[in-house]
């Protein structure tokens, strides 16, 4: 477990010092000292509530789950995967402190983050079906629309599939019994013992899941996510307007799911240049201009941050991550 600890501690370090060297260190010094003091303040501080609310969110995956866990575990954690998350391209690294933790953590906490990824599609993508309309109803492509919903349907499929069916314990089953053909070579013998543990491992996984998809959990954790957009708007509009640009709400919310979109889907860590680009076309294209280059840093520089240090700072005093109750 050290030798895990201590490659994820080098791992978001490299990652962090990337991604700041891609922004630039100067640019993102002139950008900061230029901003509104004020502003920035507020931005943070809405940046915090967010962070918080989502929290709370997977204690409540916790308690859904009937797994205990204390707070300080499950911050660190979630600013754990946060950090990988944004550093890497399509937020996979959100699953590495996953694939990493003890044995009987790794089914639930896969779990988790599989069903907080799907949460957070779901509202972006809902966001993005209000917004777009309203903003761009007479500039919108005819297929745009139905391809957002369409993009939604999927998101409530793929949690269905993951939850109902059995096909992914008939896979675990054929995959282990393929692998246990291997059981002499040491490298694969010493990560996937038997196909027995494979299966045992996915079925741990769908009850974790299963025990959220229930109408209640859903609709809490739909809740809980609103609640966080929310405060996600705030940190976008208090640091809009520390660079002098001020947006409507329609544009704010459609720039932000464009950003979030974009950013999901670049093969680029943390999205820099692919999202960053579509994201001043997009603003360009509705007529709105100003600082927006140095929005972007300033909004990166505040997200990476705001991420890194708690999650440094959480490391030492994270305990035991997860337990079934008795």
């Amino acid at each position: 477990m050290k030798r895990r600890s201590l490659l994820l501690w080098i791992v978001g370090l490299a990652l962090f010092f990337y991604v700041e060297h891609r922004l630039g260190w100067s640019e993102s010094r002139d950008a900061l000292a230029g901003a509104d003091f004020g502003w920035i303040m507020i931005a943070i501080t809405g940046f915090i509530l967010s962070q918080i609310i989502r929290i709370a969110k997977w204690k409540y995956f916790h308690r859904a789950a009937r797994i205990h866990a204390d707070w300080v575990s499950i911050a660190g954690f979630y600013f754990q995967i946060k950090l990988f998350g944004t550093l890497t391209p399509g937020r996979l690294g959100e699953f590495l402190p996953a694939l990493a933790s003890r044995r009987e953590s790794r089914a639930p906490l896969l779990s988790f983050t599989t069903y907080d990824r799907l949460s957070e599609g779901f509202m972006t993508l809902l966001i993005a079906a209000i917004a777009f309309p309203l903003l761009l109803r007479d500039r919108l492509p005819a297929f745009a629309f139905g391809t957002i919903l369409i993009a939604l349907v999927l998101v409530v499929l793929a949690a269905v599939l993951l939850a109902r069916n059995e096909w992914m314990m008939a896979l675990a089953r054929r995959l282990g019994g393929w692998l246990a053909r291997f059981d002499s070579f040491p490298p694969v013998a010493s990560v996937l013992r038997s196909r027995d543990e494979i299966a045992k491992g996915i079925e741990s996984l769908q009850h974790s899941f299963r025990a959220m998809l229930l109408p209640g959990p859903v609709s809490i954790v739909l809740l809980i996510t609103i609640a966080a957009v929310t405060a996600d708007l705030l940190f976008w509009w208090a640091t809009f307007q520390s660079v002098g640009i001020g947006l409507d709400l329609s544009t704010l919310v459609a720039s932000v799911a464009v950003f979030n979109i974009s950013a999901f889907f670049s093969p680029t860590p943390a999205g820099i240049g692919v999202a960053d680009g579509l994201f001043v076309v997009f603003l360009q294209s509705v007529g709105q201009g100003g600082a927006l280059g140095s929005f972007l840093l300033l909004m990166r520089l505040i997200h990476i941050v705001m991420t890194a240090l708690p999650f440094f700072a959480l490391r030492r005093g994270k305990g035991r991550l997860v337990s079934r109750e008795s």
